[in-house]
């Protein structure tokens, strides 16, 4: 081995043990570093939960949008536990509604936002432009989603409520009011 080569060796093992003596120094302050409690769960709802970061913006909307219209409020403790039960509805309805399948796509998403743009006033690149320079683009866009899919599960479950079955529509027509609005109609048509 040459001389050369021997010093080219000896530099790096001398960087390599810089390398594990710094980081090895630097162990004890990263074991002291304060923890930081970025979010935390505070409800489970079946498969998924409510973070204190959901609870807290929700919270902030309603309390301007109160503001804004000049609406009052109820007591700090009482509109937390309304908002909460809001949220931990939407969930479960969210969740439903990703069982049986109810989906929207980009193009359904881009609609409605083209509405909202033309209730403002703007093209639908305005309104987008102006949803991205305040950071709210996302976010309006899973709002939209969301909004959609509950109204469409909603009117499921309504619609689903309706629908009569043949045999409610005998056992209507054998009972007694069912016979008599039978009766009046036959008399009508002959007449």
């Amino acid at each position: 081995m040459s001389n050369n080569a021997t010093v080219k060796r000896t530099h790096s093992i001398s960087f390599l043990n810089l390398g594990l003596a710094i980081i090895i120094g630097c162990l004890p302050v990263f074991s002291f570093a304060q923890r930081v409690l970025l979010d935390r769960v505070i409800v489970v709802v079946d498969e998924d939960v409510v973070l204190q970061s959901e609870l807290d913006a929700r919270l902030a909307d309603v309390t301007a949008n109160a503001a804004a219209n000049n609406r009052p409020l109820p007591e700090q403790d009482e509109l937390r536990s309304e908002v909460l039960d809001t949220l931990i509805l939407e969930n479960l309805q969210m969740q439903f509604a990703e069982r049986v399948s109810i989906r929207f796509d980009d193009d359904t998403i881009n609609r409605v936002l083209l509405n909202m743009a033309e209730n403002s006033n703007m093209s639908f690149d305005e309104y987008v432009t102006t949803l991205e320079e305040a950071g709210l683009y996302l976010i309006t866009r899973e709002q939209v989603r969301k909004q959609l899919t509950i109204q469409e599960l909603q009117r499921g479950m309504v619609n689903s409520r309706l629908a009569i079955t043949e045999q409610e529509i005998d056992n209507f027509l054998s009972s007694e009011m069912g016979r008599e609005t039978m009766a009046a109609e036959f008399v009508i048509n002959h007449m």
